[in-house]
């Protein structure tokens, strides 16, 4: 499976990431793509950077996506639809976000 449908982002999306000609993608889609590409917690802090964006241990989302990157509990497309379809709601990033009761944390 490609990158790209591993990250949950369609075609077009992803050749303007790699096209590079000014796109900024959000924080969340370098984050699909680090998933995606089962990077570990220093290549996908690498990765953020470049990108302009940092892991922050005040943003409970990122506390979240950092401790399942850290302990290897990613299931790519389930834990990619939940990244996804979060919702932020004030300061509480990850208030909307459910986690479905059958995923399976090992791999």
């Amino acid at each position: 499976m490609e990158v790209y449908k591993r990250a949950n982002i369609n075609r077009k999306l992803f050749s303007k990431i790699r096209c590079g000609d000014g796109y900024m993608p959000s924080k969340k889609t370098v984050l699909a793509l680090a998933i995606a590409l089962r990077l570990n917690i220093d290549e996908t802090q690498d990765i953020l950077a470049c990108a302009g964006y940092a892991l922050s241990h005040s943003v409970k989302f990122d506390v979240i996506v950092e401790f399942f990157i850290v302990h290897e509990m990613l299931v790519v497309p389930e834990f990619l639809r939940t990244l996804v379809f979060a919702r932020p709601r004030g300061d509480d990033q990850f208030a909307d976000c459910t986690f479905s009761p059958s995923l399976d944390m090992s791999r």
